[in-house]
């Protein structure tokens, strides 16, 4: 806003507004939950590098697998081309 603009009074009213701080219920429940959450997170994690070979970690090994072998491929075919040259 400008200095020759006149001010909202609806965001004058917004300004004079009071601080809102949870109560301490609130905090303690967000807190619960959280600690919840990261206890999922964690045996999700625990449990997942225990089974590495899930069906889809499969999926992606072989994938990989198989990029890497075209990879090699076309490297081999590319010392060959450039070789005959």
């Amino acid at each position: 806003m400008s200095s020759h603009e006149q001010r909202d009074p609806t965001f004058e009213l917004l300004r004079r507004l009071p601080q809102v701080s949870p109560d301490a219920v609130a905090a303690a429940r967000v807190r619960r939950r959280c600690h919840a959450a990261m206890a999922r997170r964690a045996a999700l994690q625990a449990r997942g590098s225990r089974s590495a070979l899930r069906p889809g970690r499969l999926s992606e090994t072989v994938l990989i697998l198989s990029m890497g072998l075209y990879l090699v491929a076309v490297v081999a075919e590319a010392v060959r081309v450039a070789g005959s040259l």
